[in-house]
């Protein structure tokens, strides 16, 4: 009988020691999930607040513009204010009423074909409070985000941020490989598991960005034709080391507009 006391006694121990060691697991691990959620959260809210900061942005300057292509007189799409702004065009002390300010606008037709456009940070931060968030990639950690505008409005970004196991370009759209797995930690910036992954969203947009540097993304002439089953992000080593470019832009690339002349 004693011998029963001792045995049970010891396995009574143990099953309270077994017990205290998964109760603090299972604590750690619901802080940590709490945390991720926490940071995620913020994340989604900063995306959000950003993209209504745009949308009042197009709002005043379409109310300056009487909202009128001053060439073909016909209604500026959003898809060609999009664009305007992302480019940092819409300062106060824009002209748009000179010739040289109004060629830089891209036409209907031409807003439409372009996938996204990369927003000038610079512009960003201080007429559309844009917050300075980084992530962790496959090639280093703390890099500096680069946001996008599509030309239906959807604002988002890259790098991805990574949560629960999905890397979010928005607080709900999440980047898939081609075949459509979810992307995890670093794999949707390595360019050894993923040469292009898929941005796909809820309004049927989709972008395909590259884990290698551009060969020529520069949006010059009006004419310009853009093929979209090509990449129109581009994320990797020599984009993120290009100093000048992560100051104006962030770690990525995405078609810029040096030189845009509507009247070629």
């Amino acid at each position: 009988m004693k011998k029963q006391n001792g045995v049970s006694l010891i396995t009574l121990v143990i099953t309270i020691v077994i017990a205290i060691i998964l109760s603090s697991i299972a604590l750690s691990s619901g802080v940590l999930n709490i945390g991720d959620k926490a940071q995620f959260l913020s994340f989604d809210m900063e995306i959000s607040q950003f993209r209504d900061n745009i949308k009042t942005r197009i709002a005043d300057i379409g109310a300056q513009m009487m909202s009128k292509d001053p060439f073909t007189q016909h209604a500026i799409s959003k898809a060609q204010f999009y664009n305007f702004v992302a480019r940092g065009l819409a300062d106060r002390d824009f002209d748009f009423l000179s010739r040289e300010n109004r060629l830089k606008m891209l036409t209907e037709e031409q807003a439409n074909a372009i996938p996204c456009t990369i927003i000038e940070k610079n512009y960003a931060e201080e007429y559309l409070s844009l917050k300075d968030r980084k992530v962790d990639t496959y090639y280093a950690n703390k890099q500096e985000l680069s946001y996008f505008i599509t030309p239906l409005g959807n604002v988002f970004c890259w790098p991805p941020y990574s949560s629960d196991g999905r890397s979010y370009v928005d607080g709900i759209t999440a980047a898939k490989s081609m075949t459509g797995e979810d992307l995890k930690g670093s794999d949707a910036t390595n360019p050894s598991l993923n040469p292009t992954v898929k941005i796909t969203f809820l309004n049927g947009e989709e972008i395909i960005v590259s884990n290698s540097a551009p060969s020529n993304n520069n949006i010059s002439k009006g004419s310009q034709v853009i093929d979209r089953s090509l990449p129109s992000i581009w994320y990797s080593e020599e984009t993120r080391s290009n100093e000048e470019h992560v100051k104006k832009y962030g770690v990525a690339q995405g078609y810029t507009f040096e030189g845009y002349d509507r009247s070629q």
